[in-house]
């Protein structure tokens, strides 16, 4: 059933070297690798300029006007787009990366620094050095929060896992903790003097911060929010970049022109690069296998090699990998692997079954998978959703399928035509891939599993099998109840409480049966209510949880009642007819009403 590639990862010694020194523009600062292009963007702070460098010929390919002193850069991978904090004029620049141009220019806080692009929410994270916030900027480029952190914060990093960012506070010794749903500080961790650059390692669920006042690195579990390592490594250490093939943390250390190396298993220092002058941003490159570092004192940039890939004597790619994964990796679980309609399920086993969802004609629904792939987001290249089998769920016995592919798109088989307003989208950080499928189902289908067909650039491939997962009702006819659901009303008040506060009246069913002891002594009742096909669904089964049959009642709302103003009597909305008798003898006699209450307000007793 499954098409796996591994079961391990081969690792071959290849020693540390800096392969390339490229040219940029004056005072290179942060780095940000896009992925989608294979290109690095590095913010010049003394030109006021942004240099892209194409990671094939490790070449500037161009430069484009910013703000002045840029300083902080991260990259928009479901845009395309590169956000340049400049920190002299308080705004940030937005570039499009096909046509490098400049797209938008926003204002944020005081003397903008460090930038993260949080992929799940879609928005970036600007820490304010100078007035000790993070300003927040949505996907239409506006600031739609602005978040109290600590003093003079600098470096920015967003862990995926916890939907969390981690800003490192330079002028308080600080790291602040925000939860990027609430958009407040949720922990304020202590760390080492004057830290600086931050990054988040997906693989131990760790946060790195290069303490630049003392030479060292402190290690954060992101499951405590507190320092489990302190690391000693060069001097003034300013940016860090994690490589997740290898699982490595490179420092750029601007006093000692240095880049230490440090194995994220061991918590030591494993290698120490010489690189230009004063380092002091870096970014890792998942398809060259390579670290970008901005050497600030002499305008270059130094390429460091850092390969994983064996090969045999001829030279072929011999590496094994790990297909990817929605939270079923071996080494590497993570919760909300699968996303229906806004509701989350964990795929940690590799043959699994989520509580079965009902879909329905006529309402669009989204899946959206949260994909793992060991060497990035960006690695992952095709993602397959198979449905409607004749047999056991296999692509061979399936005859509807949607797929995204990275070079070629969106596909769609679907003769029987279950499906229609089709649409596929992906995108992607440092570690997950995220790939949306849309679609307003049509026809009804039985009791359907789903097969995710997925692999990355490697063809490493897995097929996965999520059963029993789907079954598509028309919400006009009875529905087919084929397992108790996980949005059941047991509670015989609570159902009746939500009835009326919903303006329902209340079935005659409900009069008669209130549990399953109306029904006989080994039944249970259970009640599926859905508001929006205005049905209430009673489903018995045994005590043992075997369904016995269900039946429907369609739900009436209730009349509008009579308009009561401050003194209780009934107000009558519209002019009365005098020609109709019948009419004003019973507005006579609401006058009347209106009178004796208005009375008794003024405590006249009327006889």
């Amino acid at each position: 059933m499954f098409s796996l590639s591994c079961l391990f990862f081969v690792h071959t010694a290849n020693a540390l070297s800096v392969v390339a020194t490229v040219p940029v523009d004056s005072g290179p600062a942060f780095v940000a690798y896009d992925s989608a292009k294979g290109e690095m963007f590095v913010a010049n702070n003394g030109g006021g300029t942004v240099s892209v460098i194409n990671d094939g010929t490790n070449a500037v390919v161009a430069t484009i006007s910013v703000g002045t002193n840029p300083i902080g850069i991260a990259y928009d991978s479901a845009k395309g787009e590169i956000f340049v904090a400049n920190n002299f004029d308080d705004t940030v620049s937005v570039i499009n990366h096909n046509t490098n141009a400049v797209v938008a220019t926003i204002p944020v806080g005081t003397s903008p620094f460090g930038a993260a692009y949080d992929s799940a929410k879609g928005e970036i994270f600007v820490a304010n050095s100078g007035d000790g916030t993070v300003s927040v900027i949505n996907g239409t480029n506006a600031v739609v929060a602005t978040i109290p952190v600590g003093t003079n914060p600098r470096g920015v990093a967003y862990d995926s896992v916890k939907g969390e960012i981690f800003v490192a506070n330079s002028g308080a010794g600080t790291v602040s903790v925000i939860n990027d749903v609430t958009n407040t500080v949720v922990s304020t961790i202590s760390v080492g003097s004057s830290p600086f650059g931050v990054a988040y390692d997906s693989a131990k669920s760790e946060i790195f911060v290069a303490n630049n006042g003392g030479n060292t690195v402190s290690v954060i579990g992101d499951g405590t929010n507190t320092v489990v390592a302190t690391i000693p490594v060069g001097t003034n250490p300013d940016g860090l970049a994690y490589d997740i093939d290898k699982g490595e943390i490179f420092v750029a250390n601007s006093g000692g022109n240095t880049v230490s190396v440090i194995n994220d298993v061991t918590n030591t220092v494993v290698s120490t690069i010489s690189v230009g002058a004063s380092p002091f941003g870096d970014a890792y490159d998942s398809a060259k296998g390579e670290i970008f570092v901005s050497n600030n004192g002499d305008d270059t940039v130094s390429v460091i090699s850092d390969p994983i890939a064996g090969s045999d004597p001829a030279g072929n790619d011999v590496t094994i990998h790990h297909p990817p994964s929605l939270g079923n990796d071996y080494y590497h679980h993570f919760a909300g692997g699968v996303n229906l309609n806004g509701k989350s399920f964990d795929i940690t086993k590799w043959g699994v079954t989520i509580p079965q969802q009902v879909l329905k004609i006529g309402q669009q629904d989204n899946f959206t998978f949260k994909i793992y792939d060991e060497r990035g987001g960006s690695t992952v290249s095709h993602v397959g959703m198979y449905i409607h089998f004749k047999g056991d769920a296999s692509v061979a016995n399936s005859d509807t399928f949607i797929s995204w592919d990275k070079h070629d798109g969106m596909k769609i088989s679907d003769g029987e035509k279950f499906f229609s307003d089709i649409a596929v989208s992906e995108h992607h950080d440092d570690n997950f891939a995220y790939v949306s499928i849309k679609f307003t189902p049509q026809k009804t289908m039985s009791d359907s599993s789903i097969l995710m067909r997925m692999w990355d650039d490697k063809l490493a491939s897995v097929d996965l099998p999520i059963n029993g997962a789907i079954i598509i009702v028309d919400p006009n006819a009875p529905v087919p109840v084929k397992q108790v659901p996980t949005d059941q009303y047991g509670d015989y008040h609570t159902l009746v409480s939500l009835l009326d506060s919903d303006g329902y009246q209340m079935p005659p069913i409900l009069h008669r049966i209130k549990d399953g002891s109306d029904l006989g002594p080994a039944v249970d009742v259970y009640w599926i209510y859905d508001k929006g096909v205005d049905k209430l669904v009673m489903v018995e089964t045994f005590k043992g949880g075997e369904i016995i049959g269900d039946t429907i009642f369609n739900l009436q709302k209730k009349p509008a009642g009579p308009v009561l103003t401050d003194h209780d009597y009934v107000y009558i909305p519209v002019q009365n007819n005098r020609q109709d008798p019948l009419q004003e003898k019973s507005v006579m006699v609401q006058e009347e009403l209106k009178a004796e209450k208005l009375l008794e307000s003024m405590h006249v007793i009327v006889k």
